[in-house]
């Protein structure tokens, strides 16, 4: 009987903890796609800088696009110049998150854009329970996406985040 309920306990311990694995999302990989022809020198440097800070990211991945020699890379970056309304000469382009980053010139200044890229900034303010619930809820985005980094502010004791807010708001309508 000991042995029975002994069996019996350690079935009920696995089938819970199958379903709690089970249940838990896999976290999923933002993709940093850098379109640019095979023999765009340029890219070789860029990519190399992007795939530095994926590596230091988890949860990026760099997916070089060879516009010359692959037809679905070339009528993707077509699409994207379409729904994006970004110029598709500009190459190198890179696009993460539906937004386009040009070539800055600087490889180290695409990085920087592409933080801000993957930067969520949530403004909040003490007392407002449309607040509390979203900083509650930004935890489960950034488990799902590790990739994505995650800043709250607080409105009501942080001047310059407001000052940034309003310059947002206005910026953006």
């Amino acid at each position: 009987m000991r042995h029975a309920r002994s069996v019996g306990l350690t079935l009920m311990v696995i089938v819970l903890l199958w379903s709690v694995v089970a249940e838990a999302a896999e976290p999923r990989c933002l993709v940093v796609d850098v379109y640019a022809a095979s023999t765009d020198e340029s890219a070789v440097p860029l990519t190399a800088k992007l795939e530095a800070f994926a590596k230091e990211r988890r949860g990026v991945v760099v997916v070089r696009r060879f516009i010359d020699t692959v037809k679905e890379d070339r009528e993707a970056l077509e699409a994207v110049g379409t729904k994006l309304g970004v110029a598709v000469d500009a190459l190198p382009l890179v696009v993460a998150c539906g937004i386009a980053i040009p070539k800055l010139g600087d490889p180290v200044a695409v990085v920087r854009r592409l933080e801000e890229v993957l930067r969520i900034e949530v403004y909040t303010r003490a007392g407002c329970s449309r607040c509390a619930r979203a900083k509650e809820w930004l935890p489960s985005v950034t488990a799902d996406y590790p990739g994505l980094q995650s800043v709250v502010f607080d409105l009501t004791s942080d001047a310059q985040a407001r000052g940034a807010m309003n310059d947002l708001v206005h910026r953006h309508k």
